[in-house]
């Protein structure tokens, strides 16, 4: 089982690296919409000025003027274009054989745009009506759109890079965090006292004290190792005795350390006399928690013993 701290920041490494990822995602969504947005924005705005140059070409039978703006058109980057009416196919290049040159049948009622991907890359798709009612067709425009999976990517890539930056920075912080925490945190101590209920127990163990035994023994285990002068203990156990002396807190002392062997032997010298000074609490002369399981196991075996006597 981890300790306390340790469940801490590993915790909290968790919640930073969630929050990281959630912020990079989202961070990243954004840039990639934006960056597509800003490719079909541009993409529809040259193809549109273009399909309404081609109707007035196309009106005056200017189809040489036509070709010659298509196929500088085709030289930047546009991979298809298709010029149309209801009944007839105006241009299309790259160049078809004539039996192959059927007319899309259907204008497109309004301009529709799309990003589309294809083994060969991405692509920009324009669907664009000519506004000329005598024409009565339309344009396809298919134009190359790997710039913008280049974006993505070079987009993708610094997001990744930030949220690493991200997590390792979190993570740093959380390891120092951590280590404050267990620098500074109180030591662990085989007696456990409840100030709620008022209760001792050593190893998990229950020990019966009366209230002065119990305010003396929450006044040293709250500081293991620190020497507390008797008058300290008088102030604290026996702070509306005038009487009170240092054989109470003698008496006092002997019989907690009577309740401690009763409970686990050896255990009475975490209480320890410096004589002339006081007395401290220290946690490492108890016994270690094994000895509770071997003086169960001790327990258990005797009464199997007796079961079998019997």
């Amino acid at each position: 089982m981890f300790s306390r701290q340790t469940r801490v920041v590993i915790g909290f490494l968790i919640a930073t690296l969630f929050l990281s990822a959630t912020i990079g995602a989202g961070w990243g969504f954004i840039a990639c919409r934006r960056h597509v947005r800003e490719s079909l924005d541009r993409a529809y705005l040259s193809s549109s000025a273009f399909v309404r140059a081609a109707e007035r070409w196309i009106a005056r039978g200017e189809f040489n003027v036509l070709r010659h703006v298509s196929d500088v058109m085709m030289a930047g980057g546009t991979q298809s274009i298709l010029l149309f009416s209801e009944s007839d196919v105006f241009l299309h290049l790259p160049e078809l054989p004539d039996a192959q040159h059927e007319p899309p049948g259907s204008v497109p009622p309004e301009p529709s745009m799309q990003l589309s991907r294809s083994p060969g890359g991405w692509t920009h798709v324009l669907l664009l009506p000519f506004e000329d009612p005598v024409l009565r067709g339309g344009a396809r425009i298919v134009m190359d759109a790997n710039a913008v999976r280049s974006r993505v990517a070079a987009a993708s890539f610094r997001i990744a890079m930030i949220m690493l930056a991200l997590w390792a920075s979190s993570a740093g912080a959380a390891v120092l965090f951590g280590r404050r925490m267990i620098r500074h945190a109180p030591a662990e101590t085989p007696i456990r006292i409840d100030t709620g209920s008022k209760q001792v127990h050593l190893h998990g163990l229950p020990l019966p004290l009366t209230p002065k035994q119990y305010c003396l023994m929450e006044l040293l285990v709250s500081k293991p190792g620190r020497l507390f002068s008797e008058e300290q203990i008088l102030r604290t156990v026996w702070p509306d005795s005038p009487y009170a002396d240092s054989n109470d807190i003698r008496q006092c002392i002997y019989k907690i350390r009577r309740k401690l062997v009763a409970v686990i032997s050896g255990s009475e010298t975490c209480l320890v006399n410096e004589k002339g000074f006081g007395y401290r609490y220290v946690p490492e002369n108890l016994p270690p928690s094994e000895s509770v399981k071997d003086r169960d196991s001790s327990a258990m075996d005797g009464e199997k013993g007796v079961s079998r006597e019997s």
